[in-house]
């Protein structure tokens, strides 16, 4: 059991880096965002997996067998589940980042690619919004904004103080999410849905104790 999130990606990034083997399409994030479509999906199969990471048949099966490894999952007929450390990860997970949402379509102003994932930020601080912003492209997104939820209002820091004012239509798409005061919204864009989502944890969990700093 881990007492903390950066323990818990201590440990997978750790297994990952010592296991030996053929090189890997996939890493820590990818191990992430498996165990919370687990989570929230339940027991599934290797395709669906496969379909949400957009990872090949291969590489989904040798992703399993290290979660499996790890004590994160367990396989029965009726797919994956997590096993006890596995929930309590991504328990720790959604603590900081509650809501993963995988496409938010018809966003105009805060549009960053032809796919844009959201990710919520919940019970940390951000020291320094242009590095981070530039820790997603590195990651691969094409874009990357990321808003602040106070008092009702959402900025963009060190770029505009109140998106309605430049659009009342993504601020209406944003707002319907379940928000609360304090917190942060990354959008990353991509050319491929997956890749989005993937540079937005990806560059999220490279950020930790970096830019982002848990609270």
């Amino acid at each position: 059991m881990f007492a903390t999130l950066n323990e818990a990606i201590t440990f997978i990034r750790s297994y990952l880096t010592e296991t030996e083997g053929p090189p890997r399409v996939f890493d820590t994030s990818h191990i992430i965002l498996a165990l919370y479509y687990v989570f929230n999906k339940g027991p599934c199969s290797r395709t669906s997996l496969s379909a949400y990471l957009n990872l090949g048949e291969g590489s989904i099966k040798s992703m399993i067998r290290i979660m499996k490894n790890l004590g994160l999952i367990n396989t029965t007929f009726k797919g994956c589940y997590l096993t006890e450390l596995g929930s309590q990860i991504i328990q720790l997970f959604r603590y900081y980042f509650p809501l993963i949402v995988e496409e938010v379509p018809n966003l105009k102003y805060v549009k960053m690619g032809n796919f844009n994932s959201l990710i919520v930020l919940r019970h940390i601080s951000i020291s320094n919004f242009i590095k981070l912003r530039d820790m997603f492209i590195r990651k691969g997104a094409e874009g990357a904004s990321i808003l602040h939820f106070q008092n009702n209002i959402l900025s963009i820091p060190l770029v505009i103080e109140d998106l309605s004012i430049h659009s009342e239509e993504d601020y209406s798409i944003l707002h319907n999410f379940p928000l609360k005061n304090g917190d942060f919204l990354v959008i990353c864009g991509a050319d491929i849905r997956q890749k989005a989502l993937i540079a937005a944890i990806s560059g999220l969990l490279s950020s930790i104790n970096l830019f982002i700093h848990l609270e």
